[in-house]
């Protein structure tokens, strides 16, 4: 069963038979819930066909409406959907981290323009020094 949910919104449930790619059902619900998604699934129940294994994004009332209708079916939770949901505290805690280092980082560019502008003028303090240093007036008059 696929799920597309979106807060405040109908939701679109799609049941398809894997293999084929084949659409069963689909229907947008405002609730999702056990009972709701029941009815749904039950025509589908009666047709008769084996039915050897469910897979769904792991929403709690999806797994309980196949739960009361298919309670010897084996259930799988999507390894898209478990992948992404173990990620989740890793990607929560990057974005945390991404976002200290970046307030820790913020005023580094104004440093960096100071220090620039510190050399460049101690540069031509160091240009100013050799003007006025007694070699280089004795080399340009040798030349």
């Amino acid at each position: 069963m696929v799920c597309n949910q979106k807060k405040g919104n109908e939701t679109l449930y799609v049941i398809r038979e894997v293999f084929s790619g084949t659409v069963l059902a689909a229907k947008n619900l405002k609730s999702g819930s056990s009972e709701e998604l029941q009815n749904l699934i039950r025509p589908i129940v009666e047709l008769g066909y084996p039915i050897i294994g469910i897979v769904s994004d792991g929403q709690q009332s999806i797994r309980l409406a196949f739960e009361t209708l298919l309670p010897d079916v084996p259930y799988q939770y999507c390894q898209y959907h478990y992948l992404k949901d173990i990620a989740k505290p890793v990607m929560d805690l990057d974005r945390k981290l991404k976002t200290g280092i970046k307030k820790t980082l913020r005023g580094i560019r104004e440093v960096e323009r100071k220090l620039e502008a510190q050399q460049t003028s101690n540069e031509i303090e160091v240009a100013k020094g050799a003007f006025h240093h007694p070699r280089y007036h004795q080399n340009i008059q040798k030349t």
